[in-house]
């Protein structure tokens, strides 16, 4: 299974910014945080990861939450919407704490893509952000 779809193998920076189902993934995050602060879990300690498209998909939810989240994890995920990232996150996560590692030799996700967005990462966030 997957959280969205994906054009290119191994994933590259020819990969389109908005990949199809991005959007959808990031609705059904925030439907489930929605149903956490629900059941009365402050939105503090809750940290979103994931790991290759699950970490694609824990970056933008968090980062476009409404709630300030306890930080977000990515291992081998990349980031979506990159020329556009930093006008899609929220205000609440401007500085949300965030974890960013990869592999230099991934075969799946291209090392210029997670460098490039790692790159990204920190322009947004600052030191908030550890790559």
């Amino acid at each position: 299974t997957s959280w969205f779809d994906v054009c290119t193998w191994p994933i590259n920076l020819s990969e389109p910014e908005g990949p199809e189902g991005m959007e959808e993934a990031v609705e059904l995050v925030h439907g489930m945080l929605n149903k956490l602060l629900g059941e009365g879990l402050p939105a503090e300690q809750i940290f979103l990861g994931g790991f290759s498209q699950g970490g694609t998909a824990a970056l933008l939810s968090g980062l476009t939450y409404s709630s300030r989240l306890g930080g977000l994890i990515s291992i081998s995920g990349w980031c979506a919407y990159r020329e556009e990232l930093a006008k899609k996150v929220n205000a609440a996560n401007s500085a949300v704490p965030v974890f960013f590692s990869c592999g230099r030799a991934d075969p799946t996700v291209d090392f210029e893509l997670s460098k490039k967005s790692g790159e990204i990462l920190t322009e947004i966030l600052g030191e908030a952000v550890s790559v």
